[in-house]
């Protein structure tokens, strides 16, 4: 997009939200795309998967969703560990706090029917058949993550939109050199290689990856010159990555603007941003959801033009009226602590910078 930031928190917020530069939306934008889903979508157990602690804000107002860091922890941890469920050594007619506290939700408010929710869903993953991490992937949390999905999409729940996080990515020293010496972030990269690997591997064997779309995106990219603690500062442009049996791999897609100085200026001397996010995912939402609601899904964006990343039909899209938002003023808000001083920014030529306006709010320490 076109709103420049050097604040994880904003970026972050904005991805999932769907509404860069704005605050303000009451739910995440995938929340949005399960909610217009077209009418003929049957009734599915499981449509989104948060596979995190805390409830992504990607998912955030979504009532159909879950969010679990790991099936095997998903469970009503209250009161004593052996009266938690009922065990093969337990009392005759002793009944656990799992399967107790759903026949205390027989009622009609609203904490009772979300009471029954939350029954619904343990039930629901307890009763499926998740298995440990196979010894052929690699380990880790994010494969382990990756491998909850993979199971979740083989056991048919219904599952439509999943999403998890891989964090460290945040190299302001120490980022290491390719070939020699240390290699953090050569080391990142081979995480995120082989968990997206084995992923493929397992839904493709099984003849589910034609219909899996994985997208790979980051808040921001990472400045053009490195700083003097061998590292790099919080920068602007940055690749998106996309996997999946319907995808027109293998090709680079968009602008590569170059190097040059005069092509770094506008944004402080980082790479500039060629292709709004936006555009991806509104590709996939058409062609591969068959959701042509993108202006409920990303409020304000109206530049549907596909870059032929996926396969599939295209519909008309059908653009609403933006949602009211905030624009947050910089001056205003409290400053994070996110990067120390790079090295001297290229002067900016605002002459490069054309027409259109653009929300800049440099976050820095």
């Amino acid at each position: 997009s076109t709103t420049v930031t050097r604040s994880h928190f904003d970026s972050q917020l904005y991805i999932d939200m769907g509404t860069p530069g704005k605050y303000g939306a009451t739910s995440g934008w995938m929340s949005r795309a399960w909610d217009t889903r077209p009418g003929a979508t049957p009734a599915v157990v499981l449509p989104a998967l948060g596979v995190s602690g805390t409830q992504p804000a990607s998912l955030m107002g979504a009532t159909d969703s879950l969010s679990m860091a790991s099936p095997g922890d998903f469970d009503l941890d209250a009161g004593a560990w052996a009266w938690q469920k009922v065990r093969t050594d337990s009392p005759a007619g002793l009944k656990g706090v799992n399967e107790t506290l759903s026949e205390l939700w027989s009622g009609s408010t609203g904490i009772e029917l979300n009471g029954r929710r939350a029954d619904a869903a343990l039930k629901t993953i307890n009763r499926q058949a998740y298995a440990a991490l196979p010894a052929a992937w690699p380990t880790g949390s994010f494969a382990e993550q990756l491998w909850t999905i993979a199971q979740s999409i083989r056991f048919n729940l219904g599952l439509r939109f999943a999403t998890l996080d891989l964090g460290g990515w945040d190299t302001h020293e120490g980022q290491g050199t390719a070939g020699e010496g240390y290699h953090y972030y050569q080391n990142k990269i081979a995480e995120l290689s082989a968990g997206l690997a084995a992923f493929f591997a397992e839904l493709n064997g099984s003849g589910q990856m034609s219909r899996v779309t994985v997208v790979v995106q980051s808040e921001f990219g990472r400045r053009v010159r490195a700083n003097a603690n061998g590292g790099t500062d919080h920068g602007y442009g940055n690749p998106m990555l996309v996997l999946g049996g319907a995808v027109n791999g293998r090709k680079f897609y968009g602008s590569w603007p170059g190097l040059n100085p005069t092509t770094l200026s506008p944004t402080f001397g980082d790479v500039p941003v060629t292709t709004d996010y936006r555009r991806v995912f509104s590709e996939i939402m058409i062609r591969r959801m068959a959701t042509p609601h993108i202006g409920t899904i990303f409020p304000g964006y109206a530049g549907y033009s596909p870059l032929g990343i996926v396969q599939g039909a295209d519909l008309t899209p059908q653009m609403a009226a933006a949602m009211a938002m905030a624009v947050p003023a910089a001056a205003t808000r409290a400053q994070e602590a996110t990067d120390p001083p790079g090295p001297a920014p290229v002067t900016p030529d605002w002459r490069l910078r054309g027409g259109g306006s653009r929300i800049m709010t440099r976050r820095e320490r």
